[in-house]
Order: structure tokens, then sequence, then C-alpha cells
């Protein structure tokens, strides 16, 4: 993973806001506000480094890590310090009660890297034991018992969700301190789904155990606890020939350095052609533990004569120790080695094995060698317990080979043996490394190739050679390979190497998933999976949807998406999984080299991410493109000027925020390059980018605006910051603070009125329409309307408007009886757990009772065989009136009520007179009373077909 530099950030805090198409004004202080998060519930600010904020998507609650000890209105149940330096804790500050709770237990060590669930109940974060080193990942419920308030003494409980019986074997929880963020390495930790659902977390499955030591009873230099190698051969017994070699056996010592007891579910398993012989680490597995600084002896033994492959040569046997106990901390796998040679007396000439290049290499089955691997040298060498030099090349990824190169210098000749293709010794032409071979070094190696020139005629130097090493192992374990120069002569004449060692520890770096309720009892799963279900190497920072179906992680140099559900059906594809880290443009992806930092909308269908030249990016998958988010001048196409930190991406998918030296993402551009917090509305309808720390002035601090997180809708912002913000908060020191953006609607038309209105004709709708041009989101929970008015139609309710969208509502009037009915239309917004918010208009209307007979017809317009409607008022009452067109056929009848007003549907006949015509209201005398004009239109003969009246 790349590491960032430390940025700079400006000297004075001012708000500042432009569009992605034109400049907008200065923000004021009505539209935003800035709230210290760091701070106790007596509002004292923390004195000491706080970061890593942590927002609720209903941004209600704030979890955050410090090293103050600050007051507190709760506080999980606390043990002692396992260390004397004050560690780091979470809390949990509520924005709007000002009251701060204690999250982490300081008994578990330092605490860090918290998550929350949408509503803030729920908190998880990693404890790292710098003593033990048994990190482990907590989650705290701050309504355990589903009844009353968050945080009282029997609602707060947290409990230890890894290093359980469900955890993946070989799981191993990687330190993450609040000083990561320093060095530009982005999240690390645990991420909670919204829903509280699902807990995802990265891990390393590896066989060495942080919290059990592996040891050799009477052994001699290298621990093998450094090298997870125990070798069975001193280096003074390979001079003796092979048939000294014989029964071998060695007492392997594990010693429980942790705190809780390690249960052991079986005795430990040595493969063949190693065996347990003896052991005290047995007994009734379900009662038979490893307390805390306690040790147990395992002893193992191997027939090195008869289980060596080729005669008079040395070989090396390799195998694996395993333990098996209901918890990682005692899960481990320990290397075993032993030299071998068959057949009596070692010679002096070395069966011709190829060098590797090919399958068919020393160790069948390989693939054949990759090539633009990257090339390191190999750590130095040191001596195993038993005086043997070896080389660790230390914890490799399973799937992520790399080339090693060590010298190699003595007389004999070189070969080279290995029991599978974890290490294998290639020609570097073949390889063809991502860089140049290293300089002034001896040429490479060779198999069967001969060290050693003569310079009289008993006289042989050494010589040296490049031994250039592909390290791929193939599984989670540890694998031995064997470098040797076998010369019987020399073993006794020459100080100079004869036999090394190589070791390799394989390990995979994954994504973990829990899922709840409780966690603890869950089994979990590893998430960072292909389509096919297998493992994608170097998998890093999981970013979670909503429900926590979809997972975004990073593997390698690109962005992933998995989906978890293993249903399928006939719309997607059960357990997909893709890369989203995809250059800008519509289509199919090209995947965009140099991505990580992925964080994933809520609901899976948007990822942000960081790509080449750490610009921002977001991947929508439906419609499939990509989008640049940190360009210039906002909205361009071309990378800005500057850097991009920690891009995250709201629930709903319409709001990034992210860090950034350039210049150029607003426009005009800023005055001076340096870092600030941006966040880009990116929403439909929606397109600005807001600076919440812009320019100032000169850069006059060193520090990082790092790791913002946003509420579900973009409205609000948490984040770290060292600058001074606010009077009273601690200047020169980290410190969370909580940015809010208001909405503000304007309402259109101001007042509705209807006018002049006859009683008892059709009812009149008007359309409101409201717009957010304020700087934040605005969520729509109600809306209402006066009698005698009706809502006949509306699209705000159960809505968020972003700035510059629109929602409408269209209100039903109905005249009934003469007067001036007046109302008041009402919406009812709520964010972020603030009190509701009332926005209304006006309604108004005069209706008046004519005082001789009106006719009316809806519509105005219509074609042969459509119906319109006539409505008539003032009529005499109790009456029957025959309405009949004054041009055309037809003719209809309508009883009149007693309030003097009728309606009837007439029919237009398909083959009536077409053109301006009036209908005709007779009374029982034939007179008429009222008439009203009415157009017969044509029927149209090709579409579209449009209704009359459209």
């Amino acid at each position: 993973m790349r590491r960032r530099p430390v940025i700079v950030v400006l000297a004075a805090f001012l708000l500042a806001v432009q569009t992605l198409t034109s400049a907008t004004p200065l923000a004021t202080a009505a539209q935003t506000s800035l709230t210290l998060a760091s701070a106790g519930s007596d509002g004292k600010p923390a004195p000491t480094e706080s970061g890593q904020a942590a927002l609720a998507a209903d941004g209600t609650q704030t979890a955050f890590v410090s090293a103050a000890p600050l007051k507190v209105s709760g506080s999980v149940p606390q043990t002692a310090a396992t260390d004397s330096d004050q560690p780091f804790r979470v809390y949990a500050r509520n924005r709007l009660a000002g009251t701060t709770t204690l999250l982490s237990d300081a008994g578990t060590g330092s605490a860090a890297a918290p998550t929350i669930s949408a509503t803030g109940r729920l908190v998880a974060y990693e404890a790292d034991n710098e003593i033990t080193d048994e990190n482990q990942i907590d989650v705290v419920d701050r309504l355990a018992t589903g009844r009353g308030k968050f945080d009282t003494a029997g609602n707060l409980v947290r409990t230890q969700v890894t290093g359980n019986a469900g955890d993946p074997r070989y799981q191993r929880i990687e330190p993450c301190s609040i000083n990561n963020e320093a060095l530009g390495l982005g999240r690390c930790g645990p991420h909670l789904s919204e829903d509280g659902s699902t807990l995802a977390y990265q891990a390393q499955l590896s066989p060495v155990s942080p919290g059990l030591a592996v040891g050799v009873s009477e052994g001699e230099g290298t621990d093998p606890a450094e090298a997870n190698l125990v070798d069975f051969v001193s280096a003074e017994e390979t001079g003796f020939g092979g048939a000294e070699f014989g029964i071998l056996s060695e007492t392997v010592s594990y010693f429980n350095l942790g705190t809780t007891p390690i249960r052991w579910t079986a005795p430990p398993v040595a493969t063949a052609p190693f065996h347990v012989s003896g052991t005290s680490c047995d007994g009734d597995p379900t009662t038979v533990t490893l307390g805390p600084d306690r040790s147990c002896d395992v002893t193992v033994t191997v027939d090195a004569t008869a289980s060596c492959p080729r005669a008079g040569v040395i070989d090396v046997l390799s195998g694996e120790l395993t333990t098996t106990a209901t918890t990682p901390d005692g899960q481990t796998g320990v290397g075993l080695a032993a030299m071998c040679s068959a057949n009596g007396d070692i010679t002096d000439e070395a069966p011709a094995i190829p060098l590797v290049t090919t399958p068919s290499s020393v160790a069948a089955g390989c693939a054949p060698v990759p090539t633009g691997l990257p090339l390191v040298a190999a750590p130095q060498a040191a001596e195993d317990n038993e005086g043997t030099p070896v080389v660790d090349t230390g914890a490799v990824e399973v799937g992520r080979p790399d080339l090693q190169w060590t010298t190699i210098t003595g007389i004999g000749l070189l070969d080279f043996d290995t029991p599978d293709c974890a290490v294998q010794l290639v020609d570097p032409v073949t390889a063809k490394p991502a860089g140049p071979l290293p300089a002034d070094q001896p040429p490479p190696c060779r198999q069967n190739q001969e060290l050693g020139n003569e310079i009289g005629e008993n006289d042989v130097v050494p010589t040296s050679c490049t031994a250039y090493l592909l390290v791929d192992p193939q599984q989670v374990a540890t694998t031995e390979s064997l470098l040797s120069l076998d010369n019987v002569e020399c073993f006794f004449e020459c100080d100079q190497f004869q036999n090394l060692y190589v070791a390799v520890t394989g390990v995979r770096n994954v994504v973990v998933a829990k899922r709840g309720p409780g966690f603890t009892s869950a089994v979990g799963t590893v998430i960072s999976v292909d389509s096919a279900g297998r493992p994608i190497p170097d998998a890093t920072q999981p970013s979670l949807s909503t429900n926590g179906r979809y997972v975004a992680f990073t593997a390698g140099t690109e962005v992933f998406r998995h989906d978890t559900d293993t249903a399928g059906n006939g719309t997607h594809r059960s357990g997909a999984t893709s890369v989203v880290s995809c250059q800008p443009g519509a289509g199919a992806c090209r995947p965009l080299a140099g991505a990580d930092f992925p964080s994933i909308s809520g609901d899976g269908t948007r990822i942000a991410f960081l790509g080449s030249v750490n610009q921002v990016y977001v991947r929508e998958t439906v419609p499939a493109r990509t989008l640049l988010v940190s360009s210039d001048r906002g909205g361009g196409t071309k990378p800005s000027d500057g850097q991009a930190l920690d891009p995250v991406i709201s629930q709903d998918g319409s709001t990034i925020a992210f860090s950034s030296v350039a210049s150029d993402v607003l426009n005009p551009p800023l005055r001076f390059q340096a870092l600030n917090l941006y966040l880009a509305d990116i929403g439909p309808g929606t397109a600005g980018v807001m600076a919440v720390t812009p320019d100032g002035g000169p850069v006059t601090g060193s520090t990082a605006i790092v790791q913002p997180s946003l509420d579900a809708h973009g409205r609000i912002v948490a984040f770290e910051t060292t600058r001074q913000l606010l009077p009273g908060a601690p200047s020169d020191v980290d410190s969370v603070y909580t940015f809010e953006r208001f909405g503000h609607l304007v309402i259109s038309p101001g007042s509705v009125s209807y006018g002049r209105l006859i009683a008892g004709l059709p009812g009149q709708t008007r359309t409101v329409t409201v717009t957010n041009t304020g700087l934040g989101p605005v969520t729509f929970t109600g809306v209402r309307v006066g009698s005698p008015f009706l809502l006949s139609l509306e699209s705000c309710v159960g809505e968020v408007l972003h700035h510059g969208q629109k929602c409408s509502a269209i209100v039903l009037f109905r005249p009934v009886r003469a007067g001036h009915p007046t109302g008041v239309l009402t919406w009812t917004t709520a964010d972020d757990g603030e009190p509701p918010q009332q926005t209304g208009v006006d309604l108004g209307a005069t209706v008046v009772v004519p005082t001789v007979p009106l006719l009316t017809v809806s519509p105005t317009i219509a074609y042969g065989g459509e119906v319109v409607r006539a409505t008539g008022v003032a009529f005499p009452a109790n009456s029957v009136v025959t309405l009949s067109w004054n041009v055309g056929l037809g003719r209809a009848t309508a009883s009149v009520g007693a309030n003097g007003q009728f309606a009837v549907d007439v029919v237009i006949f398909p083959d009536d007179v077409l053109g301006a015509r009036s209908l005709l209201a007779a009374g029982p005398t034939g007179t008429v009373l009222a008439s009203a004009s009415f157009l017969a239109a044509a029927n149209p003969e090709e579409p579209p077909f449009h209704r009359a009246g459209s």
C-alpha cells in the first residue's frame, strides 16, 4: 500500500462554495455550523491528540479516538491497563445532547479505528495490546437490553468479537493505531454496516501466533519464533555422512504469552516424514488448557536416513508441526526441517537438476516463472536453532510472489532442493524482474554450478554467485528449501557457506465478515473473494453497504466489489465480484492503476476510491461509468493540480468528502495550494463542490485533514485537523470537528390564490414547487393542508432535496359555498435528529354564487368518440334540463337538484360535425337558459395520438 506524505493545512478557517459550472457566493454563518466533537460531557476540549472520527448515518453520534481522559456521562466496565503508557480510548459524542461516553476498556489495550452503525447504537473498534500483540476487535452495544436509553448502566455492553471459535483458522488482527493516518495509510480496522447486521474487518491468516511462543529445548542460535523453523540436524553432523543422521528428535516448547487460557482440542500433529513421539500438550480436549505464562512440550522425531530421497546428496526433509485450539491464538504452524543423506557417504558430485525456468522444474507442477515481479534483497542470513544459516524471507502473501536475491560464497557443487513451489531458484533473464539487477553482484547462481577456484595443486579458494529466488508460497504455512554446496572434502577445512535454509511463511491478507446480532458466536467468513469464491490476494480496507450485502475492498492496486448474496435470482448473479477501480468514462471497465481507499454507498451501486496520481473517482455500477470527482475547477475531465486523500461517500451516494492539496478544485482556483477538505455533491440534479476549510492565507502549520466521515445524506461531515478552527479549541493538537451545512427551502409561488370561483363548478388545482437553495440537504417527513383545500398529489414526503433539487405538491379546491376560504400547505422536514422544521405557503380563494343559470363544459376540446362533462349552476331547482348542440348530433337530459346544480356526461359522436359549436341548456319549456362554447376536433391519423385538451 502506498505511503502518503504528511501535508500542510491553511492558517485561517473560511467557508467557500463553488458549483461545478459557475461561482457562488461565500457561505454565511446561517448556512453552516461548526462544532468541536472531541470534548467531554463537561464541554472541555480534549487537550491531547484526538482523531479517527466516525459519524453515525443519522448524524447524532460521533465516535472518535483520544488519548485524553475526558469527563464522561457513561462508560463500559473498566479493567486495569496492561501498559503503563496512557492508552488511546474510543469515545462517542452525542452531538445534540453534548454528552460523551467511554466505549473502550483500558485493560484490552490501546483502542483505535472506531466504526458506528446508523443510529449510533453499535460501535466497533480495534484494541491493540502492545505487550502481547493479542489484538482484537470489540463491539459495544449501547442499548443492549433493547429498552430505555443509550449508555445507561445496563445497556452499555462491550463484547470481544474476534479471538473466538468462529474465527477463520490462523486469524491474526494486525495493529491499527491512530498514527496510521499520519503516514497516509488510509483506513484500517473494522467496518460496520449501517443497519448493524454485519461487521467486516481486515485480518491476516498466518501460522505464526502472536500469543503462543514456540521454542526448542536446549537449542542454539536463532529462536524458531523468529524464523518459524525448527532444525533437527546440527551443522557439525552434516560432515559425518548420511549414516550418522539416523533417528533425530527435537523437543518443541509452547509458551502462552497472552492473558487468556488456550484450550487444546487435540494434541499437536506433525506432517510426514516427521511424527510426534511424545507430548505434554494433550489430555482430555475438553479440560486441558494452557494458562497465561504456562508452557507445554512436544517431542518430534524423524528418520533422516530412511526418508532421504536422493543417494549421496544432502537434501532437505520438510514438514510442519501444527496445533489445534478453540481460538486462533492457540493455532500455530511451525516449519520442520532436517538435512538428510541416504545410502552412505556424501559424494562430491550432485545430480544435474535444471535451473527452474519451466513447469518441469525441481518441484514438479510449478507454474511458469512470472515476469515483471519486484526484486528485493533477501534478509541477511542468521543461524537457526542448530547453527545452520537460514534466510527468513518473512511473511509473503499467498498469490503475490516476488523475487529475492542473496549472495552465495563457498566451495562445491551448488544444489538447490525444494519440496514445493514456495521457493524456486530462477534465472533472472527468464524472470525479467521489474527493476534492474543489483549492481556489483556476482553472476546468477545455477543448479549444479561449481563454486571455488583452484590456485594451486592443493589449494582451492571460494567463489560467489547471486541466487535469485522466486518466493511464491502456496499455502498458509512455513516451507523450507535448502541451498547446499556438496563437497565432502571441504566440510572440515572451509569456513565458508556449505548449507543454507531458505524459509518462507505464506500468509493471506483477507477481509472477514461476521453477522450479528451478537457477533461473538458468529462464524467468520472470508468475503474478499472472486466470483468463484477464491480468496483474492492482499485484501484490505473493507467498506460495507447498508445491509452488508455488498463489500468494497482493496487488493493490490485494484478496488473490487463483491456481492455476498449467494442465493442469486433472475436479476443478479450470486457471489459476483468485479473490479470497480475503472478509468473515467462509460461502458466496460478499463482498470485504473494504483487504486485504493474504497468507500461504498448504501445500496452498493456507487464506490468512491482513490486512483492514479492520487485523484478521487466514483464508479457507478448502473449505468456502468466512472466519474472524476477531484477534477480541475470541479466537474472537468482533467485531474486537479494536487494529490487527494481519504475519499468517503455518503450512504445515499449523493456526496463525497475528500481532502486535497490542489488549488484548482474550485472555480475560480484558490490563491494557495494547500490541504483543504471538500464536499462534492454528485447526486441526480446536483452538481457542486464545496470547500470546508479553504484558502485563507500562507501555510503556517503542518498537519493533515484526514479521514472525513459523512452522515447519510452528506449534510454533516466529521473530520480531524490540527488547526484551531474554533475559539477555545486546543491549538497544535489534532481535534475532531463536525461541520453541518443547512438547507433553505424556497416555495413558488410565494402564496397561492385560486382567484374568483363560482360555487358549484368543478374544482381547480394549483401546483406548488419547493426548491432547496441552501448548501445542505433537506429531508421531507410530512405534508398537510388545511380544509377546505385537499392534497391531490405530492412528490416531497420521503425525499431528500440537495442543493438545486425540487419537489412539488398539487392542491385541489372545490368551490361549494360563497366566501373567502383560506388554508396553509405545510411541509415538515427533519434532519440528523434535530427538531422538525415546518415550511408553509398560504392558500386562498374567493367563491361567489351566480344569480342566473351558468353552464360549463370540461374539457372544452374533444375528439369524436370522447365524452365531456357538462355542469350547471343556478338552474331552476328540481327541474329537467335538455342539453343539445347548436351544430352536431346528440342530446342529453339532466335532473337539476334542490341546490340548482347538475352534472352530466355528453358524448361526441365519431362522425359528428367538426369545428366550433355551442352546447345549449334548455328548460322544460324549451327556452335556452345558458350555453357553453366547445370545439370538436379531428381525430389524429398517426401517432402520437394526443388526447384532447393535452
